[in-house]
């Protein structure tokens, strides 16, 4: 190992030690190490692999590995762009070009499952076993409406996408409490910083952890990844070649073995939509306006503090891009 790869070595150790920092993260790094530290998990995530299109690149530097380790979905949305990486493993064109091909067919069939009308009606009937008068008043995000228990409650479902604490969580519950509805949220990943704001204001969230696609898309789904493997099988490739995704049928929605199932037979127990109307108005409808008194000055400074850097670090890069 040269000199250069050893300070290398040592930066990306020290970058490693500031991240696990307890109350650390990804934001409180600069934008030139935020770069480097990127180069360096997808030279390691390619090591393994023969090809990564960009929705995997995201899904492993956001979803995947120690939780002080992992990308801001919003930064990644500057720093990666639509182009495959390609690995430096051996492999002849052909074979790079075939499982590129493959790879994109997943991804395009999964994009298309993502986005039926189907699946909306899907998730909504499934959804109906456990809410009455249900309706869907929004798309894009896609918002449920309906009655628990004589109370109106407003499902924002983030299928595919992530809830950060930002100005568009704000608005989602402004919608809410302007109809006075209670907001739940279930989303593939609701940010941690979240939850205890949301505790402090009477909101329920849950974490798929997965995308949700009708069972008839999720074989399609399977099929089409097994595709990856036979070729991976016939050709004598050594190297993951999986389409990397996490993805669920929408059956866990009534699988009453399943945490959602069980979540949604819960909550009606934990509905106060009262307190929520009257703790929401007390934060000011930001985070900044929380009241120290609602939910103590460690919730409001974690949810201000992540919000403001956050926005430093975006403008920091979109800068350094720029240069």
């Amino acid at each position: 190992m040269d000199q250069a790869a050893k300070d290398l070595s040592k930066e990306i150790k020290r970058i490693k030690n500031q991240l696990r920092e307890p109350g650390k993260s990804m934001l409180d790094l600069r934008g030139d190490k935020v770069c480097k530290y990127l180069d360096y998990r997808l030279e390691h995530l390619v090591s393994r692999r023969i090809v990564l299109l960009s929705e995997e690149q995201r899904y492993l530097l956001s979803e995947t590995g120690p939780s002080p380790l992992r990308f801001d979905p919003e930064v990644l949305g500057l720093l990666i762009n639509n182009v495959p990486i390609i690995g430096e493993q051996h492999h002849s064109e052909r074979q790079i070009k075939e499982i590129m091909a493959l790879k994109e067919e997943v991804a395009e069939s999964l994009a298309a499952s993502l986005s039926k009308e189907k699946l909306w009606a899907t998730i909504k009937a499934n959804l109906e076993s456990h809410l009455g008068d249900l309706e869907i008043i929004n798309e894009d995000p896609l918002i449920f409406k309906g009655v628990l228990d004589g109370r109106s409650v407003m499902i924002f479902f983030y299928n595919n996408g992530w809830v950060l604490p930002n100005n568009d969580l704000i608005k989602d519950l402004k919608y809410a409490h302007q109809r006075d509805c209670y907001p739940v949220f279930i989303a593939k990943k609701i940010h941690g910083v979240i939850f205890p704001y949301f505790k402090a204001i009477g909101v329920q969230g849950f974490n798929l952890y997965s995308a949700l696609i009708t069972p008839e898309d999720m074989a399609q789904y399977n099929k089409l990844n097994a595709k990856l493997k036979v070729y991976e099988e016939v050709s004598y490739v050594k190297t993951n070649t999986s389409y990397q995704a996490r993805v669920d049928s929408t059956n866990i929605l009534t699988d009453t073995d399943s945490p959602l199932a069980k979540f949604l037979d819960n909550m009606a127990m934990q509905l106060t939509l009262s307190d929520f109307l009257k703790n929401f108005k007390m934060s000011k409808h930001s985070f900044a306006g929380q009241a120290a008194s609602l939910s103590g000055q460690k919730v409001r400074d974690a949810l201000v503090r992540t919000d403001t850097k956050r926005n430093l670090l975006l403008g920091r890069l979109s800068q350094k891009l720029q240069q």
